[in-house]
This record gives structure tokens, sequence and C-alpha cells, in this order.
């Protein structure tokens, strides 16, 4: 696990690893209508697009920035202040420097990878929804996705679920990583083979400000593929990753909430 100045706040918080045998992934939420169950609010078939801004329902304190908006991005991720089109992950902290156009940018990325969502597999799936089910909860899927260029093969899915608690203090938000299934790790244009290999997906988040941030076991190497079962929440519940966001940060002594 790569961390930055958070390392001890987030082992606190409760993301050691617990490493399971291989089982039935956490279900992704559903149960929001639509022709998937997800809602009927969707990103559009792509390579390498993105949502307008959406209004979050709920306002977050992110590492001492004030968010009420997102952008959600094809690829596996979701981003403040600007939409974000890179396909290839590049290594946290990204104010750090690396490829042009990305420094401070905050991202929250359950799985940010060459996802491509071009071929239409003739069942809906192959597609990132968005659904707000209540005012405190806002869940973005990636349902079935395939890969660059074009490729249903291999398939993932997986989920992001922002929950508001505000009760708590305002702007306290909990970020929730659901895998249900990981197939593939790299598109072809960043190097990737049937795919795998090359640059693969990365997960975890990055306030934009060169100093918070968080890279899960696995990223960038083909141990990403692990995320689906294991967890930092308890050995019954593979491919859930949760993390409570509290004053800005994630405080010492916090335990994750499953909602």
């Amino acid at each position: 696990m790569h961390v930055s100045r958070l390392s001890r706040a987030i082992l606190a918080a409760g993301v050691a690893l617990c490493a399971v045998a291989p089982a039935r992934a956490v279900d992704l939420l559903s149960g929001f209508g639509g022709p998937r169950d997800y809602g009927t609010e969707f990103l559009f078939r792509n390579d390498d697009q993105s949502t307008n801004e959406i209004a979050l329902p709920f306002s977050i304190d992110f590492f001492g920035q004030q968010y009420s908006s997102f952008y959600v991005n094809n690829n596996g991720n979701v981003t403040f202040g600007s939409a974000l089109g890179n396909y290839t992950p590049e290594a946290f902290p990204l104010s750090s420097g690396g490829e042009e156009g990305l420094s401070g940018i905050p991202i929250i990325a359950p799985y940010w990878a060459d996802v491509d969502t071009g071929a239409d597999p003739g069942d809906d799936s192959n597609l990132a929804w968005v659904f707000s089910p209540n005012a405190n909860t806002v869940v973005v899927t990636w349902d079935n996705v395939g890969y660059y260029s074009q490729h249903n093969d291999k398939r993932n899915d997986f989920q992001l679920v922002l929950r508001n608690r505000a009760e708590t203090g305002a702007g306290n938000f909990d970020i929730d990583f659901r895998y249900r299934k990981l197939e593939w790790t790299t598109g072809d244009a960043s190097g990737g083979d049937g795919g795998l290999g090359g640059t693969p997906a990365q997960a975890g988040f990055d306030a934009g400000n060169g100093i918070n941030f968080l890279m899960l076991p696995g990223s960038r190497t083909s141990d990403v593929l692990d995320l689906v079962n294991t967890s930092n929440v308890a050995a019954g519940t593979p491919g859930l990753w949760t993390f409570a966001v509290r004053n800005g940060a994630l405080p010492d002594g916090a335990t994750a909430s499953t909602g």
C-alpha cells in the first residue's frame, strides 16, 4: 500500500488488508429502476469522455476543499473542478508531476483504467450509471464495462458510493468502493494485451494538493485484480473498501462505516 502523510490515520481507520479465499464478491447497490436497476441516468457509450458537471445532493469537505458538484469520468473515476479524460493511470499524487493536465485535480478513483463502453453488448450493460437514491447518497456504477479498444471479452463490474455523514460534522462523508467482478487491468493504449500487462489500473483517491492521497494495494500492478477478493472492512465482505472522511481527513481512531 502506498500512502502519504495519511498513513497513520488510514491504518487507524481500518485500512489493514483483510485477505479472504476467493468467494462471491460484495453485491453492488441496485433497486434504482431503469433497464439495469442502476437508475436511468448514464454516460453515453464512449471512450475517454465525461459527464457535464453534476450537482451533489450534499456538500463534502475533501481534505480542506468544499465541493458541491463533480464529474463522472468514463475511465473509472470522478473528479472535482474539472473533468478528466486521461486513460492511463498516473501514480498519486497527481500534483507532484507526471502527465500534463493532471496536476492538482482532486480525484476519487475506484478503478482508474481505460474503460471503453463503445461496444454495445445488447443488454444495456457496459455503461456508467449515476443515481442518487436519496438526499444522502450518490451511486456511480461502472456496469460490466469493457476496455479499450471496444473489447468485451473481459469485464469489470464496480461501484463508487458517496454517503453524507453531516450528522457527525459539516462536510463529513464516507467513500465506498464496491467490486463485484474484476477481469481486466489495462487498455490497449496503455500497453495492455488482452486486457492485461502494460500500466494496470489504479484505485484510491488524491486531494490534488500533493500531500493527501491513497493508493489501494495492488494499484498499477497486476495485483489490482485482488481488490475483488479483499477488503478493509472484514473478511466476510470481499470487494468492499470503505473510508470515513471526517473534518476533511481520515481521523485517528475512526472506524470506516459500511453503511
